[in-house]
């Protein structure tokens, strides 16, 4: 369900979001264009815990932002991914999340 309201709210802002996946082993949920940054997102529903795949895409692809949201974050919380756009636009590079 997370993941749903996620792309519904991903959606509002940008035109598509993809998914990336590495055999197996790692899923990343979303894959958007924001600006000249392809940025990867990873969903958690409650708190961030593990978060292998995400950890996986950055060490293979080295993206200048990413993110992982969930509802008890210091980042962007899941209930605030509305503002995706403009949370980005205000982290310059080296988004972690």
């Amino acid at each position: 369900m997370a993941e749903n309201y996620a792309l519904t709210e991903i959606l509002k802002s940008y035109d598509r979001a993809y998914y990336w996946k590495s055999g197996n082993k790692a899923e990343v949920d979303f894959i958007i264009q924001d600006g000249g940054h392809i940025v990867p997102v990873e969903v958690k529903a409650e708190k961030i815990g593990h978060a292998q795949s995400i950890t996986s895409y950055r060490n293979k692809y080295k993206p200048a932002k990413s993110l992982v949201t969930a509802m008890e974050t210091d980042d962007l919380p899941l209930y605030l991914l509305w503002t995706l756009k403009e949370w980005l636009g205000k982290q310059g590079t080296g988004v972690r999340g």
